[in-house]
């Protein structure tokens, strides 16, 4: 009688395995979705909040100091920005401050008066 009940409790898994159906999931996307991320990473991308600046001064120690960063850090942004009446070295764009700070770390190794800001658009603020 066990063996009975155990060959037709194989059967009917045998059975059920056999008919089970396939899945196939269509999904459905509004073209407009790819077109909103996109828009998201360029906006992301150019309002990245943080830089760090690493020297504020003449414009000779500037330069000299510009070229020297963009060949330590390669993988980085390295710009020059006047503001009279000096000349500012600033590198990276980074969106939060934390990835800002574990940055300034490396950075403070090489220039150790170097910190965080967060640079305002002067176009943004005219009255």
């Amino acid at each position: 009688m066990k063996l009975k009940n155990l060959g037709l409790a194989t059967i009917m898994f045998c059975s059920l395995s056999a008919v089970c159906q396939e899945d196939n999931i269509i999904i459905n996307r509004d073209a407009r979705i790819d077109q909103l991320l996109e828009t998201r990473e360029k906006i992301l991308k150019e309002n990245m909040g943080f830089q760090i600046q690493i020297f504020s001064g003449n414009r000779e120690s500037a330069f000299t100091l510009i070229s020297e960063a963009r060949l330590l850090y390669k993988n980085n942004e390295v710009t020059l920005q006047y503001q009279t009446p000096n000349y500012k070295v600033w590198i990276g764009k980074f969106f939060d401050r934390l990835s800002a700070d574990k940055f300034l770390m490396e950075v403070k190794k090489t220039y150790p008066n170097a910190f965080v800001l967060r640079p305002i658009d002067r176009e943004k603020n005219k009255l």
